[in-house]
């Protein structure tokens, strides 16, 4: 800590003492203490020099210079010895301090000196980095200037090949736009065209808003191996907008005479959704055949489920490019079963499907079938068993009601009375058709009773809708040899016993019937396949998803009706007081509203105000059921046929 004045003045006041002496003791007279007073005051400026931080040196040569002027003073004093004496030992102090003190101040100087020869050191290091990143920082300055003048010429190209792009953007959308309309015209007959194995005719229709094409499409015999061949298919396609629906409707026969049969016909779920349509004739019947040379040379191999699933899923590869909205298969009896099918093996296709009345048989003959008629009808059992009396009392009265038909009717009149009564004891056994083609409450109460005027029976049998004894065809009617075939090797059927119908007929004569060639595949017989029926059914059961199954109550076939799994979206509906012609508007009003919750989840949309709640009016429902008798009626007709053969076949059979 610095001195404070006081202290300073104490320690002159020391000093002056110690040099001079006191004013009672000092052997130095009057002039003496006045000499020394006066360097006291000296000393005192001294200190205050030194308070203002002089340095030491100062205090080395100013001091010897006071106490000198004092000494020569003293000289004129007695007394000159004792100052002497006493300039030496200042002299000495002083010296010896001097040392010291310049001791002391040389080591700080050093160690100074040696602080800043270490600063310098490293100022000279830094120095020398700061030269390096300089000349560093000159070479990145060339650098920078190359880059720069690189980057400007590099925007300059840039920009240039800037406007190259946007030029070449520019032909390459036209090209597009060229290329789009080129595979994709506006007209719908060119897409068809232009698809590779399509061949397209468009047809007159008075169906509004729509246009209807007969399409010929490709096939491979086995879809499996090309290389066996291939066979043109069938189908009639209705076109409303791409932006709809598909209907996907398949006979399972063929197009019951051709394209024009179906240029104004909408199917119940195309009226309904108001999408587009497809009718799909099966392979190997009408003109899908797969050739048109003998038919004992036609390779029946390939007539199977999976060949049929996969002509659809070909269909649908090849159309749904252009209809990419939900596609849904339908079909009625075999053509039901024939929907099935196509989502058993691809499922994937489709949003869904809906079977109508479309059983699916355990084996060639289904006993169920058999218990199923014994319940059939009305809960009472009459109209039953007024059913097998008729059928009796028309074979105990055959030659009566031959003599009659012969007399009516020019195509009977050309057989033997014998042949007449043999065809009238095979038709009697009707029971089965009856309830499949005129399953109803008019059906009960318009049967014949006992005893009626022979002239009125025959009325009746041939004012039945579907004209039972009229309807057995020619004898070589070639779709009987199809369905027979995969009937025998995957499809099975009912076993049709009927014990009151086989004891009547017992001694009836058969064989004056015409005679017909059996199948022409007869030679070999395929061997049955239960697997395919047992898969599809599993595949219903625990896998299929979307499923709307419609049967009729009094159908023979709703024996073989098929099982779904409720919680995916699936479920079947049972038509009271129907046969074979069952559909949607002959549901009950609430099955009908949970069957159509069901089609607007599978096709995204109905055609009646566009909500799922809003139903048909009952127009509409009476316009589609109109509809669905009338392709009804054509699938009857074909298996009234085939019923019929079948029935021929087990009579020969029975010999």
């Amino acid at each position: 800590m610095a001195p404070s004045t006081q202290e300073r003045s104490d320690d002159s006041d020391r000093l002056t003492g110690a040099l001079c002496g006191s004013e009672e003791t000092h052997p130095i007279g009057a002039g003496s203490k006045t000499s020394c007073r006066r360097g006291k005051l000296r000393i005192v400026s001294y200190a205050k020099l030194r308070s203002h931080r002089t340095h030491v040196y100062g205090l080395i040569v100013v001091v010897p210079f006071l106490f000198l002027s004092s000494c020569r003073s003293a000289k004129r004093s007695d007394d000159a010895s004792t100052c002497s004496e006493t300039q030496e030992r200042l002299a000495e102090a002083l010296a010896e301090s001097m040392v010291l003190q310049c001791t002391a101040n040389l080591a700080e100087i050093e160690q100074r000196g040696a602080e800043l020869e270490r600063d310098n050191a490293a100022l000279r290091s830094e120095n020398t980095q700061l030269q390096e990143d300089n000349a560093a920082l000159g070479g990145l300055k060339d650098t920078n200037a190359s880059l720069q003048a690189e980057n400007e010429q590099l925007t300059t190209e840039s920009q240039a090949l800037g406007a190259e792009s946007e030029a070449l953007k520019a032909q390459i959308s036209v090209c597009v736009d060229e290329l789009e309309e080129a595979r994709h015209p506006g007209d719908i007959r060119d897409r068809l065209a232009l698809i590779p194995g399509l061949g397209v005719q468009e047809m007159k229709t008075q169906i509004d808003g729509a246009r209807v094409f007969s399409v010929r499409i490709e096939q491979p015999l086995d879809h499996k191996d090309p290389s066996k061949g291939y066979f043109s298919q069938r189908f009639v396609l209705l076109h409303r907008s791409e932006d709809l629906p598909m209907t996907l409707m398949t006979t399972g026969y063929g197009l019951f005479g051709g394209p024009d049969t179906w240029v104004d016909h909408e199917d119940e779920l195309t009226v309904l959704t108001g999408s587009n349509q497809i009718v799909l004739e099966h392979r190997y019947f009408e003109g899908s055949m797969p050739t048109h040379r003998d038919p004992a040379e036609i390779d029946w191999r390939f007539l199977t489920i999976e060949q049929s699933a996969a002509d659809s899923h070909a269909i649908v590869e090849k159309l749904k490019p252009i209809y990419s909205g939900p596609w849904v298969a339908t079909g009625r009896s075999k053509g039901g079963m024939t929907a099935i099918f196509h989502q058993r093996f691809h499922p994937a296709d489709l949003a869904g499907i809906v079977p109508f009345v479309a059983p699916i048989s355990h084996g060639i003959n289904d006993a169920r079938y058999d218990r199923w008629m014994t319940q059939i009808g009305p809960n009472d059992g009459r109209c039953r068993t007024q059913i097998e009396d008729l059928t009796v009392e028309l074979v105990r009265r055959r030659a009566e009601l031959a003599t009659a038909l012969r007399q009516s009717s020019a195509y009977f009149d050309v057989f033997r009375v014998e042949a007449v009564e043999a065809e009238v004891a095979l038709s009697a056994n009707m029971a089965w058709a009856l309830w499949q083609y005129w399953g109803s409450p008019e059906l009960c109460s318009s049967i014949p009773r006992a005893g009626t005027d022979v002239t009125q029976l025959g009325q009746w049998v041939f004012a039945s809708p579907y004209d039972i004894l009229g309807g057995s065809g020619g004898s070589d009617e070639p779709n009987y040899d199809q369905y027979l075939y995969q009937l025998y090797r995957e499809l099975g059927g009912p076993s049709q016993s009927a014990p009151y119908w086989e004891a009547a007929v017992a001694d009836v004569d058969f064989s004056m019937l015409p005679s017909r060639s059996g199948p022409v595949w007869a030679s070999e017989l395929p061997a049955f396949d239960r697997t395919a029926m047992e898969k599809v059914e599993a595949f219903l059961s625990n896998e299929a998803t979307h499923v709307v199954a419609v049967y009729g109550a009094w159908d023979p076939w709703s024996a073989g009706r098929i099982q779904v799994d409720e919680t995916r979206q699936s479920r079947v509906f049972i038509a009271p007081a129907v046969g074979h012609s069952a559909d949607l508007a002959s549901l009950s009003t609430g099955d009908r509203s949970r069957a159509l919750e069901l089609l607007q989840a599978m096709y995204g949309r109905l055609n009646f105000a566009g909500a799922k709640t809003t139903a048909p009016s009952a127009e509409q429902w009476q316009h589609m059921r109109e509809s669905s008798q009338w392709l009804d009626r054509h699938i009857q007709r074909q298996e009234m046929r085939d019923l019929r053969r079948a029935a021929l076949s087990s009579i020969g059979a029975n010999r």
